[in-house]
């Protein structure tokens, strides 16, 4: 009976050792486990990678399906040309191009004057077609009509120069993503070296989110016709850099092939990249043949290259030595941000946020479609 007692005790004893033994090991094999599957090439880093190329994927076969059916699309809208003459016109991706710049007959905007964060701004109250964007590059639906305000001699500059402080938006009630798709183009790519969009902290990303801020804006929608009111997405107070060149570009007939024989002769075809020389601020544009470009790309393009245009004014181009703001930050530095200086020397380019320039405000239309 004592043997028994013994035996029995040592048959426990074998048995807890096991027991604590197993549980090491498999602590041991749990650690090993987690720190694979934590690995860049491990189990989470592949699964993750696996949902990232799924999701860029499905981006480019989206991007694909609304080029393909573009061509498809059709657009109604009233507008007026130079002499008065207004028509109802059914738009198409093929036909658009020679009524951008004309007025929008029924959409006039209101009130002139818009009170944010208790300054005043004084804006055009005609807006006129600026784009329409049959591939919905710009994320509001194939077919979106996209008005312009004309300029006005009212300038406005957005740094305090005692101070050095900033208008400064809301990033959540911001189109600064949607209207300025190249920013944010590399963050998704895949297989690639990605690039981070600029950093919101910085001053020329805290004016470009003010301008392109949908709730500071949003009392120029008030006084509109009532037939057009339920149709507006959003007004904000400028267009982007890319929004712009597709409207130049597309208007002038402009392509790599074709840069000097369009409507207006001596024009060149603008571009605009992200990002440049290594830094992070914003955009550059082309043609640059300054002494920092790089492939004809530069803080500026070179002057002279925005002409002035006869039918449509200040639409493109402004008339005298003061310019136009986009929602665009500059590769240029963190102070300065994207816009088009006229006079005798029409260029686009980084405009420091002490100088005054126009606000041309930006409203996104649903269309009166038809396929």
């Amino acid at each position: 009976m004592k043997k028994s007692k013994e035996a029995m005790g040592r048959n426990e004893g074998i048995t807890l050792i096991a027991l604590v033994i197993t549980v090491i090991v498999l602590l041991i094999l749990a650690g090993v486990a987690i720190s694979f599957s934590a690995n860049e090439e491990g189990l989470f880093a592949k699964t993750k990678d696996s949902t990232d190329k799924y999701s860029y994927n499905t981006e480019l076969m989206e991007k694909e399906l609304n080029k393909a059916f573009s061509n498809l699309i059709s657009v109604n809208i009233k507008l007026t040309d130079k002499d008065g003459n207004s028509e109802e016109l059914t738009l198409t991706k093929s036909n658009f191009a020679e009524h951008l710049g004309k007025i929008a007959t029924d959409y006039t905007g209101a009130p002139t004057n818009i009170t944010i964060d208790g300054k005043t701004y004084v804006v055009s109250n005609q807006y006129r077609l600026f784009w329409i964007d049959f591939e919905n590059k710009y994320g509001d639906g194939a077919g979106t009509i996209y008005l312009r305000a004309d300029c006005t001699n009212n300038y406005y500059s957005f740094m305090n120069t005692d101070t050095f402080e900033t208008v400064e938006g809301n990033l959540a009630s911001s189109k600064i993503r949607e209207l300025n798709p190249l920013l944010y183009a590399k963050e998704k790519l895949i297989g690639e070296e990605k690039t981070l969009a600029p950093s919101t902290d910085n001053l020329n990303m805290k004016v470009a989110i003010w301008l392109s801020d949908t709730k500071k804006w949003e009392n120029l929608k008030n006084n509109v016709n009532p037939n057009l009111s339920d149709r507006i997405n959003y007004v904000i107070g400028a267009a982007s850099v890319e929004m712009y060149i597709d409207s130049y570009n597309t208007h002038y007939g402009l392509t790599d092939e074709t840069n000097s024989e369009n409507l207006n002769s001596n024009r060149t075809k603008l571009e605009c990249m992200y990002p440049f020389n290594d830094n992070n601020y914003g955009y550059a544009v082309s043609p640059s043949s300054s002494s920092v470009a790089i492939n004809g790309y530069g803080y500026d393009t070179d002057a002279n290259i925005i002409k002035p245009d006869e039918i449509l004014n200040n639409f493109y181009y402004i008339s005298d030595y003061n310019g136009f703001w986009l929602c665009s930050p500059s590769c240029g530095a963190k102070g300065y941000i994207i816009g088009v200086s006229g006079g005798d020397s029409g260029w686009m380019g980084k405009i420091i946020l002490i100088a005054n320039n126009a606000i041309c405000p930006l409203v996104s239309l649903k269309p009166d479609l038809e396929m």
